[in-house]
């Protein structure tokens, strides 16, 4: 082959993006974003927790060393979490990842999830562009906003930032940061549409997590849905479940507390609960979420669904996790101590209070922003990206 053919074809190299995430909620944020480039660029992803099954399903390529840890990410509060991954491994795949980041051959990075996610983009040496997943001013905590420091590396680092909501763009425009807030591409990563024809009974849904603590949760949650049964019989419950949740396991909790299969679920006399794997659907269809999850409870919210919930033993929904979750969601969150018959009488005080749950809806674009930001920051990326 001719050197001139080579250079040729070398010139018309598709641009390569790489995608690094840390978590499994800023994976599906970042499959989603990534799936909206993949005709216009060479992406490739890189999740920092786990193996990057969101990635996967969107037909993302996954690269660098990867690792399912016990924490599933969340052991910077939990010593013995964080035992538990080093255990299993967690200092080689962090010296793994440091040498992989160095090494690896892109042309930019687009970093989603926190800080971590930025310094992990930076080994690269190449442009970064953030979206940030999880930090936002409404948090009180000093912990979950956007430190001095970090904000000064950012702008130092010229990182190209996409916060999450407004109040936060507000701050980092005002740090002089290279900032545009589009919306909350978290609200992109799921389908439905909102039932109001033939809709007859109210319905309460289940959102326990998708970690090895939601069984415990489940074991929780069923006593309260027994009691909010107790004082309505007509209010309809249904369970949506994660991929990664497996139905055995399901099954031996139900029987240990006096439930059998019934239909698609499981059942204890004339009360029901559905199970349902389409977690997109079954959130729009709900009146009532009752929740100990980190992203599906900022995605209920966002739609406007009020959310009960309390504290768990962890290691993701810890009490710390909650309180921080109550400030982030506000009124929208009723975050209670754990009594069934107490939670039970909430429940059905809240599915009658029809300006609460009205008011809802502007906490949620507030907090959560509307639909379409996937596509939006995408557009954006493409747009700044083609021109470096």
């Amino acid at each position: 082959m001719c050197p001139w053919m080579e250079d040729n074809r070398e010139m018309k190299r598709p641009k390569q993006l790489l995608f690094l995430s840390n978590g499994y909620g800023e994976d599906a944020i970042a499959a989603r974003v990534a799936a909206e480039l993949k005709k216009e660029f060479e992406i490739l992803a890189f999740p920092l927790v786990g193996k990057g099954q969101a990635y996967r399903n969107s037909g993302i390529p996954v690269v660098g060393p990867l690792l399912e840890l016990p924490s599933g990410g969340f052991n910077a509060h939990d010593f013995t979490a964080l035992r538990r991954d080093f255990e299993a491994g967690l200092f080689p795949l962090l010296g793994g990842q440091y040498r992989f980041l160095r090494k690896v051959q892109t042309d930019a990075v687009v970093a989603v999830g926190d800080f971590l996610a930025i310094a992990a983009a930076k080994l690269t040496k190449k442009k970064i562009f953030f979206i940030g997943a999880n930090k936002s001013d409404f948090y009180l905590d000093r912990g979950a906003r956007y430190l001095e420091i970090e904000l000064s590396l950012m702008k130092k680092w010229q990182v190209k930032v996409f916060p999450r909501d407004q109040k936060t763009q507000q701050r980092l425009e005002k740090r002089g940061l290279d900032s545009e807030y589009l919306g909350n591409p978290m609200m992109d990563t799921f389908e439905g549409r909102e039932e109001f024809e033939n809709k007859k009974n109210k319905t309460v849904l289940l959102l326990p997590g998708s970690r090895e603590e939601a069984y415990g949760n489940i074991r929780a949650m069923v006593p309260v849905v027994e009691g909010i049964h107790g004082k309505d019989p007509k209010i309809l419950f249904g369970l949506a479940l994660a991929p990664s949740l497996r139905s055995e396991e399901l099954a031996i909790i139900f029987s240990s507390l006096g439930w059998v299969a019934a239909g698609n679920g499981f059942g204890k006399g004339e009360l029901s609960i559905a199970l349902s794997r389409d977690f997109g659907q079954s959130l729009f269809s709900a009146d009532l979420v009752i929740g100990m999850a980190g992203t599906a409870n900022e995605q209920a919210v966002g739609l406007g669904k009020p959310v009960i919930s309390w504290p768990g033993e962890g290691p993701q929904y810890s009490k710390r996790f909650a309180l921080l979750q109550k400030q982030l969601l506000g009124e929208a969150l009723n975050l209670l101590p754990y009594d069934p018959e107490g939670i039970a009488k909430k429940a059905i005080e809240i599915l009658n209070e029809g300006e609460y749950i009205e008011s809802l809806r502007e906490i949620g674009r507030e907090r959560l922003g509307l639909p379409g930001a996937a596509v939006r920051i995408a557009r954006r990326i493409e747009e700044l990206f083609s021109s470096l």
